[in-house]
């Protein structure tokens, strides 16, 4: 019986987790600035944003709207997005 050859792939990767990746974490951070640490002009406009810094969802009473609330909850789910990608980027490579 002949012997079996190993076949060879020549497949590329693609980086194209690793652009979803670093887009998503820049979109994380520049939610991040404003959820948690916003410009002046962001107060004057949306109010004050909630005492506690932990604060993801809460009652709406200095009539901010959501502004402070879609911030946070978009950088959060922004920055775990972009750790996902990245680790499939490092690790599917």
């Amino acid at each position: 019986m002949a012997a079996k050859r190993k076949r060879r792939y020549e497949v590329e990767g693609t980086k194209s987790f690793l652009y979803w990746g670093l887009g998503l974490l820049a979109l994380a951070l520049w939610h991040f600035v404003d959820g948690w640490f916003p410009r002046e002009s962001i107060i004057d406009k949306h109010g004050q944003p909630p005492e506690e810094w932990n604060t993801f969802l809460y009652k709406d009473s200095k009539g901010s709207g959501h502004y402070y609330q879609y911030n946070r909850i978009t950088a959060t789910l922004s920055f775990v997005a972009s750790i996902v990608c990245l680790y499939i980027h490092k690790v599917v490579k």
